[in-house]
């Protein structure tokens, strides 16, 4: 599952991680030139809020837990 994601704020960013961690398989954050961050990281997520384009990746569709977070 690849999908485009919007963190807004730190408590954006801190629910994101809370939710990531809940998930088993792997949760990365990705942007549209191939930098990959461990979405399961606060500062791996911080860092990645500065990426142009940002996108979940997870072998997992976990599409209807982070919902408030996709980009429309």
């Amino acid at each position: 599952m690849k999908t485009k994601i919007r963190l807004d704020t730190i408590t954006d960013i801190a629910n994101f991680v809370l939710i990531a961690s809940q998930v088993k398989p792997d949760v990365y954050l990705t942007n549209n030139h191939g930098l990959k961050v461990n979405g399961k990281s606060f500062l791996g997520v911080a860092h990645a809020h500065e990426f142009s384009e940002l996108w979940c990746e997870c072998e997992q569709d976990i599409y209807s837990a982070i919902k408030d977070f996709v980009a429309e």
